[in-house]
């Protein structure tokens, strides 16, 4: 098969590699070529054109802070943002007990507002005056949870609500964090992430999609080459002047002075070991294992119909308690669903989100068995007569072999500066590159960035910190 030279070489397409590509050509350089394995752009970035609607987001929904966001400007630059940003404490959310009755509003928001205290002081590290330590957010969050919330007068019957409205809570924080369970994340490590200042959550008016292919606009024609998963990236090579070779699936073998790996955590948790020739330094293996990678899906549902006719933003779900939380069968998964959110102007449409174990069962399943719980549990919830009648569409981000999940978190016993050593160019230390043979293997993607992990900002600013490595070492080749 052919082989063909590629100085600077991109593995993904995603917000990292697009981001990285930007800059190298801004900088001048001529001959970047970007490998994405799937045939389009975007990674974990996915709107598609189903349901009537031209924006659905299966992947990534908001761009986070609006403030010293490098892509919020890019969009903002583009006149691609929303005019106006809904709530996230919409007052038209309807709560609903699993028995059918509806919870009073104004209780739950204030419950949802003393939780979301608590869950501030957990994200800012813990407590400070060491009177008692937790491993993880989970603890923290029980603890204060049954300390501050629950109370000697509390009935059973309160305390019983109060519970499912704890439980209902996690499920959206195991979302946030892309975990299985919050007892799972490193409570000492919330701290180092860093929350940029402005929206917490800000829509692409017509679709996250739409900012991606601004960047694939910037760059040129044929630069990205589509269909191409990578096979094995052989580094270390004894010729200096082209020292790496990327051996693609279809064959083809690319022969390049750097290569900037942008693939998913989860991608290099199941591939490392066969995808790059000689096999990663340990260190590296130990950060890339030490890091958590979950999942988290969206379903969506559209009914003949309306299945409402009054307006609301959600119907948010609490679960009965069960016996032991911690232990639910992945059978129960539809138990993860925290509730059916509405789309402006669309009131035949309906979507919810899942996460953790349930998420990854859940895509095992067809989606017309999706669609059929999902009805069961509204009829069941709401006491309507909620036909079985709908369509469906799921996202399946752990099963897509490319990607193996949704984003990165800091589990218990992992320190967040793990995400900087999985940051480390190859060959080279922390102190710096192995001049002769400098930069051959470079890592970004928002696992790689300890400030901002999970997130697509923290993806783009890593593709840039890559980009710039390069320009500065050719800067100083230049002098």
């Amino acid at each position: 098969m052919a082989t063909r030279s590629a100085p600077v070489l991109i593995i993904g397409a995603g917000v990292a590699g697009l981001s990285a590509a930007v800059e190298l050509t801004k900088a001048g350089f001529t001959d970047v070529t970007v490998l994405e394995a799937m045939d389009r752009p975007g990674g974990r970035v996915h709107t598609v054109a189903a349901l009537g609607i031209e924006n659905l987001e299966l992947g990534a929904t908001w761009l986070h802070g609006s403030k010293d966001n490098p892509l919020y400007n890019l969009a903002e630059h583009n006149n691609l943002l929303e005019q106006t940003q809904p709530q996230m404490h919409c007052a038209c959310d309807k709560f609903y007990t699993e028995q059918g009755e509806q919870v009073d509003p104004d209780f739950v928001l204030d419950f949802w507002s003393k939780l979301d205290d608590i869950t501030d002081q957990a994200y800012k590290g813990g407590p400070r005056d060491g009177s008692k330590t937790f491993k993880s957010v989970g603890e923290f969050v029980d603890f204060n949870f049954r300390t501050e919330l629950l109370n000697s007068h509390d009935t059973e019957s309160m305390t019983n609500l109060k519970t499912s409205m704890l439980s209902w809570y996690k499920k959206f924080a195991t979302i946030d964090n892309g975990c299985n369970s919050l007892d799972d994340i490193s409570l000492s490590e919330m701290s180092k992430y860093k929350e940029l200042e402005g929206e917490a959550n800000v829509s692409v008016a017509k679709g996250y999609g739409t900012l991606v292919q601004v960047l694939v606009d910037m760059l040129p024609l044929h630069c990205i080459q589509y269909n191409k998963p990578v096979k094995v990236v052989h580094w270390n090579r004894d010729s200096t002047e082209l020292p790496v070779h990327v051996q693609c699936e279809d064959g083809t073998t690319y022969l390049a002075h750097h290569v900037i790996v942008t693939v998913s955590l989860g991608y290099l948790k199941q591939n490392h070991s066969t995808l790059f020739e000689p096999p990663l330094p340990q260190l590296k293996i130990d950060a890339i294992n030490s890091l958590g990678f979950g999942t988290v899906d969206k379903i969506f549902l559209k009914f003949k119909n309306p299945p409402f006719e009054e307006q609301f933003s959600c119907i948010q779900l609490f679960w009965n308690k069960l016996s032991d939380e911690k232990e639910v069968p992945v059978q129960m998964w539809y138990k993860q669903i925290t509730g059916f959110h509405t789309i402006e102007g669309r009131p035949e449409l309906l979507y919810a989100w899942i996460g953790g174990e349930a998420a990854k069962y859940m895509e095992s399943l067809s989606n017309s068995e999706v669609g059929k719980v999902c009805t069961q549990i509204l009829r069941q919830f709401t006491k309507r007569d909620i036909p079985d009648d709908v369509e469906v569409i799921c996202s399946t981000w752990h099963t897509n072999p490319y990607i193996c999940g949704s984003y990165t978190n800091v589990p218990v016993g992992c320190k967040a500066e793990a995400s900087d050593v999985l940051a480390e160019p190859l060959p080279g230390g922390a102190k710096g590159y192995v001049k002769e043979k400098a930069l051959q293997v470079q890592f970004a993607g928002e696992a790689t960035i300890t400030p901002f992990i999970t997130t697509t900002h923290g993806a783009f600013i890593s593709g840039k910190r890559e980009a710039a490595r390069l320009v500065d070492l050719y800067d100083v080749k230049m002098q």
